[in-house]
């Protein structure tokens, strides 16, 4: 098992198209672009995501097309310092529980937040990593995890993909360790010239 069958299984999937294994090189840059992200009005952003995507070995790029499977965990926080829930994203699955509920104020059509919680002490976003369910010990995978970047990463991530930026397609990275490391040369997938991933 390895990258080759990580690959497959994840275009197996609803609305993923492609993915890719990036060098260290591109990783780098991704990983940089995406740590020099900051919120409007200067609010503090913890980028739990990209910490957890970088503790990993291999790093792959997931183009994606409308239809895509939507992760049902919370994808975008806002806490206080004591880490009280003030708004967050919600997912289709979970849409008509909030619908339901008194008490929260619709942003946009997938993220609320709560009048009665907010407060502007210590406030800060939190990006977090998607748990991925279709991948495990059957492909050889000891963890991994998914993060959907920022719109600057995401033009970066196009560019180097040779892709135009525009919206119809998303980019995720997917963070792979294998139980084993001994990934087969040939089973090596990558997408750069300056080395392998």
């Amino acid at each position: 098992m390895g990258l080759e069958q990580v690959i497959n299984k994840v275009i197996s999937q609803i609305g993923y198209d492609s993915a890719v294994c990036l060098s260290q090189g591109n990783r780098d840059r991704i990983f940089a672009e995406e740590a020099s992200v900051r919120t409007m009005a200067g609010v503090p952003l913890d980028n739990v995501a990209l910490q957890d995507c970088m503790k990993r070995k291999y790093l792959l790029c997931v183009i994606g097309s409308p239809g895509h499977s939507v992760p049902d965990g919370d994808i975008v926080k806002i806490v206080d310092g004591n880490g009280h829930i003030l708004g967050r994203h919600v997912p289709k699955s979970q849409k008509d529980k909030y619908k339901s509920e008194k008490g929260y104020i619709w942003l946009s059509d997938d993220f609320v937040i709560s009048p009665d919680e907010l407060t502007i002490l210590d406030m800060r976003v939190k990006l977090m990593p998607v748990s991925v369910d279709f991948l495990g010990s059957a492909e050889g995978v000891e963890s991994c995890s998914m993060m959907f970047p920022s719109s600057t990463t995401d033009m970066l991530i196009k560019d180097l993909m040779g892709m135009s930026c525009d919206p119809v397609h998303f980019t995720a990275l997917l963070s792979v360790d294998f139980i084993s490391d001994n990934i087969e040369s040939d089973q090596k997938i990558d997408i750069d010239t300056d080395d392998n991933c």
